[in-house]
């Protein structure tokens, strides 16, 4: 048989076949899957149950303790001997001012008052002398007065005195800075030999007992949290644990209208934690009490029509489901599924109302 009649066969085959394809129905199907087949699916029983939905915040650790120390007066700084990095105990040298000027003042008042000690003394004298004259009839009334008048100013004057000489001892011993807990240095702002207003930071300290993480939350969240519960706080650098943390402080108003609400949560004191580490924490939002069903359970999430399919009694239904969130990865269903059905949750490709199936784990 030659080629050309071995080709002329081959088109006509094909013509054949092409012909038979057009006398089937235009809305044929492809063939269904036979009722002795069953598809093989998992399942996950729906139940009614409480959903925390939570919302994440980051910030970042600080010690619990932690101040700027300043000097009360102005005056000219002599000596610093903390740095940055070092660490201190309570009641260390933190840093001294000039305490000489001080000293002449706390030297002038004393002074001061003995000078007054002294004419007190002397009017005390003539007070004396003066009601002898008047028991004697030397001296009258008058001259008693004048003397007694004296006195009490003598004495308001000794009070003053003292309190201007206590003043300055207390100017003195404020001239010295002391660190008033166990800390470390976090940063300084003055060196030896500067002069320094009141009020002007010297150096800044951070405690080293605890620590802990300052947020700010809208006002429906912090209505959620309770003091005294924990939660866990993630850090962003993956080679670190997470640690508990529990909510210490919940602020009671916010800094204006719309303005967030301040929540502390101080961290486990067991957890050796560095301070300015940057921290994730999840907070609740609310609390759903509804149905779920996992992500891969729905199909046409997004579609007019979301539906799951129940399998019940050896065969699966299509069910319309409304969606009400999604909370921790799961869909929170408002209406469409009952507790206790069994919802598809692998296996659903290609599923028609009707089919077989058998569950996973399940007997034929």
């Amino acid at each position: 048989m030659s080629r050309r009649v071995v080709f002329t066969l081959a088109l006509a085959a094909g013509a054949t076949a092409l012909a038979a394809a057009a006398r089937r129905p235009a809305d044929a199907a492809p063939s269904a899957p036979s009722e002795a087949t069953p598809r093989s699916v998992a399942v996950e029983v729906a139940q009614r149950r409480a959903h925390t939905e939570t919302a994440v915040f980051h910030g970042l650790t600080r010690a619990a303790e932690r101040t700027a120390v300043s000097f009360t007066m102005p005056g000219r700084v002599v000596a610093r001997p903390v740095d940055v990095g070092g660490r201190v105990k309570k009641g260390q040298l933190i840093a001294r001012l000039d305490a000489k000027p001080l000293r002449n003042a706390k030297a002038a008042a004393r002074a001061e008052l003995q000078r007054i000690e002294a004419q007190l003394a002397q009017q005390q004298r003539d007070e004396a002398r003066a009601r002898g004259l008047l028991d004697e009839g030397a001296a009258t009334v008058a001259q008693l007065e004048k003397a007694q008048s004296g006195g009490d100013t003598l004495r308001a004057a000794k009070s003053a005195a003292k309190a201007q000489l206590a003043e300055q001892g207390r100017r003195l011993s404020e001239s010295v800075l002391r660190a008033p807990f166990d800390a470390e240095v976090v940063a300084t702002f003055v060196e030896s030999g500067q002069v320094v207003a009141a009020g002007a930071p010297v150096v800044q300290l951070s405690g080293r007992a605890e620590h802990e993480v300052e947020l700010a939350v809208p006002g429906r969240i912090a209505d959620q949290l309770e003091r005294g519960s924990t939660i866990d706080v993630r850090f962003v650098d993956p080679a670190r644990d997470p640690v508990v943390g529990t909510i210490a402080r919940v602020s009671g108003a916010s800094g204006g209208t719309g303005a967030l609400f301040k929540v502390v949560v101080t961290l486990d004191a067991d957890a050796s934690v560095p301070v300015g580490l940057p921290v994730v924490l999840e907070l609740p939002v609310a609390v759903h009490d509804r149905v779920s069903v996992p992500v891969a359970a729905l199909v046409d999430p997004s579609g007019s029509k979301p539906h799951v399919w129940v399998a019940s009694e050896g065969r699966v239904d299509k069910r319309p489901v409304t969606l009400a969130g999604m909370v921790q990865g799961r869909v929170l269903l408002a209406d469409g599924v009952e507790p206790s059905e069994r919802i598809v949750v692998s296996g659903l490709t290609h599923l028609m109302p009707g089919d077989r199936v058998e569950v996973q784990g399940e007997a034929q």
